[in-house]
């Protein structure tokens, strides 16, 4: 991992330079599973931080938007008003 703190992910050029420049088959086999290990764990860390937190607070306002537009309808029986 990147040791900046700025940057909490890990330098995938790195990893890409390591895999280009083994030799054998035991070394580039390393290498690629590194690099496919740096780009998972990368994705995961960017959807974790990133992506979710954003749906979910993007899925909350629709959500009482829409409740809101269900208690304006004069129409809505008391029953379905109090759910």
């Amino acid at each position: 991992m990147s040791k900046d703190k700025k940057k909490p992910y890990f330098n995938m050029s790195d990893a890409v330079d390591e895999f280009y420049g083994s030799f054998g088959a035991t070394d580039k086999t390393v290498a690629g599973l590194k690099l496919i290990g740096k780009a998972l764990f990368n994705t995961t860390k960017y959807t974790t931080t990133e992506i979710v937190p954003e749906v979910l607070v993007r899925g909350h306002e629709n959500i009482v938007r829409h409740g809101d537009e269900l208690l304006k309808n004069e129409n809505l029986s008391p029953e379905r008003r109090g759910k």
